[in-house]
């Protein structure tokens, strides 16, 4: 199979270009696939309304595309109908790493698929090397249309049936796997996991992403992908730095081993997502938030940011 070589915004399809991709690559007739221009839609509802109401309208079933990640850094593309009920628990009880799942964060998938959230989409695989599970709700198995948005945004959609998005994975490089998602198992030590041959390899999408120049492995680069940046992944403050902070002390830390100086807005928001995602253990966690601190207070007294890169963490 043919193997994308690039990943970058430089090679971003639009809808006319995906169609013509589609059309040569997989030798379809103009008949079998096809898309259409409209207003941008965020949600899987806008999205259907939208569809409703075109000249022709397109008819179900209309998919929804969730960029997932798991504990380990590897990286899932589940696709399934608008109505399916993912329950990320308990995919990932099937794969073995209990409540390991979680959606990736807006930074990891515009490093990894070059889209932003409301844009996630099959079709910019074509355009990546970075390794991603493909797996498809079995519910849309023999599907005879499918709707997606090209890579270059959510103000258009290209529809081709299930054989072709199958036929176009597997020209790109991508092995999909059909999934009932919403399947309940009961996992137990009788009972093993009915996916855990699914789990990604570890380490091996960040790899991708070092190499491709998006993210750093070490702690302090100036990579780019953090976790999802929602209160509940927040790093926890440290028992020292709490300690501090209630005394009215400014809280210890080590000096930090990082240039924390950034040019402009896009490698300070490389840095900050790399430092994010790479906190581990309470003396890197310290040494890592005064970093954060420090190039936060530095980009803002610089004018590059008026506000802080992500609502949970603290900044000057």
């Amino acid at each position: 199979h043919h193997q994308a070589s690039h990943s970058s915004s430089d090679h971003i399809m639009d809808g006319a270009s995906t169609v013509s991709y589609l059309l040569s690559s997989l030798s379809l007739s103009d008949t079998e696939v096809a898309f259409v221009s409209h207003a941008p839609v965020m949600t899987c509802e806008e999205a259907s309304s939208v569809y409703n109401a075109l000249t022709p309208p397109l008819s179900p079933p209309f998919c929804k595309n969730l960029f997932v990640k798991d504990k380990k850094g590897g990286l899932y593309l589940f696709i399934c109908e608008d109505n399916t009920k993912v329950e990320l628990a308990k995919i990932g009880a099937r794969f073995g790493m209990g409540k390991g799942l979680r959606l990736a964060d807006d930074s990891i998938l515009l490093a990894a698929l070059s889209v932003k959230p409301g844009g996630v989409t099959p079709l910019a695989l074509q355009a990546t090397q970075v390794p991603i599970r493909v797996i498809i709700d079995e519910k849309l198995r023999n599907a005879q249309r499918l709707h997606f948005h090209p890579q270059s945004g959510n103000d258009a959609t290209v529809s081709l049936s299930a054989e072709d998005l199958v036929a176009f994975l597997k020209h790109v490089g991508r092995e999909p796997t059909f999934v009932d998602l919403e399947l309940k198992v009961a996992v137990s030590k009788d009972a093993p996991p009915d996916l855990a041959h699914l789990v990604a390899e570890k380490g091996a999408a960040e790899a991708a992403l070092e190499a491709a120049g998006l993210t750093s492995a070490g702690g302090g680069g100036d990579g780019g992908a953090g976790d999802k940046g929602s209160a509940a992944s927040a790093p926890a403050p440290s028992k020292a730095k709490a300690k501090a902070k209630a005394k009215g002390a400014a809280p210890a830390a080590t000096t930090p081993t990082t240039n924390t100086s950034p040019s402009d807005p896009k490698t300070l928001t490389k840095r900050v997502l790399a430092l994010v995602d790479n906190l581990k253990g309470e003396e890197r966690e310290r040494e890592l938030e005064l970093t954060l601190t420090l190039a936060l207070a530095d980009a803002y007294s610089n004018g590059l940011v008026s506000v802080c890169p992500k609502p949970n963490l603290r900044c000057l």
